[in-house]
Parts: structure tokens; sequence; C-alpha cells
């Protein structure tokens, strides 16, 4: 499903940043401005600024200890607007 969602915003002339870590949101005043993050597959820090950010992470079921889900999504973001003060 990645992949085509990918692929398909790809089509729309979007730009996809796959294999990114995004390590915190970035503020301007009292609204979210962007996202410093790091590329996996480069090793390098990437600055995203934007008038707005959606966390599309995959969901939480990395913070259960038994679930029905793979491994592989650990939710790392899921706690990164509760460090702002968002809900």
């Amino acid at each position: 499903m990645i992949r085509t969602l990918q692929d398909h915003g790809i089509h729309l002339g979007l730009d996809v940043f796959m294999e990114h870590t995004v390590v915190t949101l970035l503020k301007d005043g009292d609204r979210i401005a962007g996202a410093f993050g790091y590329d996996r597959e480069r090793g390098r820090f990437h600055l995203f600024r934007a008038k707005a950010v959606v966390l599309a992470t995959g969901g939480s079921a990395g913070l259960i200890k038994s679930r029905a889900t793979v491994g592989s999504i650990p939710a790392t973001a899921t706690p990164l607007p509760i460090t702002l003060g968002r809900r």
C-alpha cells in the first residue's frame, strides 16, 4: 500500500520523502511550521518547512507489547505533537 500511495503522490506532483524519521516538529509562534528529520538511507538531516503538517506514521501498534500487526511500525511519531502541547 505504501508504494501505491507514493506513486500516486508523485503522479500528482507531490514531493515524497521515503525512509525519513522525524525527530521533532518545528513551531513558529503558536503554529507548527515544519519538521526536522533524518534521512536513514543517506545518513543526513533534513529540514521540512510547511504550511501544514500531516503525521502519517501508520499507527501506534508498536506501543503495545501484544499485537497482531508487524513490529516494524514503531509509532515513534505518535508523541511528537504531545511534546508541543498538541493533542
